[in-house]
């Protein structure tokens, strides 16, 4: 069903690319992964806890899974101000968005065992557990890949390139 916003038609795949990734934008921000450190009492020291966290950009597939994101936004915006100053594609924009839905989930996946770390020592532990952040950043990236899917059956944009000739 689709919806109307500001005049403009948004067809289901058009919702599903814009909402996921405006709450990826903001999934981006949030803890990703939580370290928690436990001290052991030592010396007559009392032992205690510590905690911190770390968003996408505490690791390299977060940093790639932002950039990817900032993609899809600058195209959806593009496609939904309808600014003339985009060079013809050659991808149709459903590729384009399920591609990089596909490439985002990737990313955030790969997120999970470059920054997971758990270690016993000598006077305590270390451990980490996966944020929520990553949680809906995942669910996000496969809205965008939903989204380009359902979006195949959308018109182009003028300005669209011809397919090759074969």
């Amino acid at each position: 069903m689709p919806l109307d916003v500001a005049g403009k038609r948004l067809s289901n795949g058009d919702v599903a690319v814009g909402g996921g990734a405006a709450v990826a934008l903001i999934a981006s921000f949030l803890p990703w992964t939580t370290y928690t450190q436990t001290l052991q009492p030592a010396f007559g020291i009392p032992g205690g806890t510590s905690s911190n966290s770390v968003n996408a950009f505490g690791g390299w597939s977060g940093g790639l899974f932002f950039l990817v994101l900032l993609v899809v936004l600058v195209l959806f915006a593009v496609r939904w101000f309808g600014w003339e100053g985009l060079p013809a594609l050659t991808v149709a924009d459903f590729k384009i968005y399920a591609g990089a839905g596909a490439v985002m989930v990737l990313l955030a996946l790969l997120f999970i065992p470059t920054t997971s770390n758990s270690d016993s020592y000598l006077n305590g532990t270390l451990s980490s557990s996966t944020g929520a952040g990553l949680i809906i950043a995942l669910l996000a990236a496969l809205a965008i890949c939903v989204g380009g899917y359902l979006k195949r059956e959308d018109s182009q944009p003028a300005n669209q390139a011809p397919p090759p000739a074969a």
